[in-house]
Parts: C-alpha cells; sequence; structure tokens
C-alpha cells in the first residue's frame, strides 16, 4: 500500500490539466482586422444585452491599437432562428476592408425561465478555408434571477477575457 501511494505521489504532478500558450504573433500573422460577432440560441432579452456589453468591452480594448476592432452584431441559431433569417455566424466573422480577421464570437445559450440558466463562451477564432481554428476561449455557466444574472455574467466575463484581449493587443 505504501508503495503505491508513493507511486500516485510521484504520477500526480503529470496528471495535471496542461494549458498551451498561444503564440499570438504567429496566429495573427497576416490578420488585417478584428471582427467581434454573436451567436445566440436564445431570443430572450439577456443575449442581446449580453451581446452588446461585451462586445462594447472587447472592442474598447483595442482602440488605437495597429488593427481596428469591428462589432458584426448578432445572429441567432437552431431554434430561436427564425424562417427565411441569416443564422450562420460566417457571414458576420467579414467586415470591409478585413480580408483576413481574426473573429472574437461570444457565443450564447440559454433558458427562458424566472432563474434562467445562461451559457456565455468568448472565443479568439482564425477563420479558414478548410474550417476554423480556435485560439484561446474563456466561458462560465450560471443561473440565478433574471434581472441581475446578465449583469453579473457581462462583468464575470469581461475580467476573465481580459488577458486574452491583453495577449492579442500586445502581439499587434
Amino acid at each position: 500500500m505504501k508503495r503505491v501511494l508513493i507511486v500516485a505521489a510521484l504520477l500526480y504532478p503529470f496528471a495535471l490539466p496542461a494549458h498551451a500558450e498561444t503564440n499570438w504573433s504567429a496566429a495573427l500573422a497576416g490578420t488585417d482586422g478584428i471582427v467581434i460577432y454573436c451567436k445566440s440560441t436564445t431570443r430572450q432579452p439577456y443575449a442581446a444585452e449580453i451581446c452588446e456589453a461585451l462586445g462594447k468591452t472587447i472592442a474598447a480594448r483595442f482602440e488605437g491599437a495597429a488593427l481596428s476592432a469591428t462589432t458584426a452584431g448578432i445572429v441567432y441559431t437552431e431554434s430561436a432562428a427564425k424562417d427565411g433569417e441569416p443564422s450562420d455566424p460566417a457571414a458576420l466573422m467579414k467586415a470591409d476592408g478585413v480580408g483576413k480577421p481574426l473573429a472574437i464570437g461570444i457565443h450564447i445559450k440559454g433558458t427562458d425561465d424566472g432563474n434562467p440558466a445562461i451559457y456565455v463562451g468568448v472565443r479568439a477564432i482564425a477563420p479558414g478555408a478548410s474550417g476554423d481554428l480556435l485560439l484561446d476561449e474563456a466561458e462560465v455557466v450560471a443561473n440565478g434571477p433574471r434581472k441581475k444574472l446578465p449583469k453579473v455574467l457581462i462583468d464575470h466575463m469581461a475580467r476573465k477575457t481580459e488577458p486574452m484581449t491583453n495577449a492579442i493587443r500586445s502581439a499587434l
């Protein structure tokens, strides 16, 4: 038994999750703009509120940077998409004058009851012809009172995405 504990203690450091560092200079090579967009699976008012607030926060972090950041709006997917309405976020990953963007996607999912459960994910993506490359992400899931939860999530994700946006900005 003692031998098993010693082996377990020696292997423990190798069982910890690893986090790879993104080489932002290499990832951003050739990038000529930043496009911030939202994708939501719910039409609840909190989705638009979270999208607008986080989009503005993230865009403001790139003011005066070598690349400009543009907010492209929100697209509704899955059951939130209305007939005939565009539901592919790829259309939002583009902006006038930007040929090779870094896309920052704000993904929102949630329920529609009095105490909604809401997921918010922010992803830095390099769109490509063969598919999108996820470079970094931050996410949170929470539930609580409808009137308070969106603000809490906006503040939390603003803090949680700051290291990502700072790393991107420093590589520009």
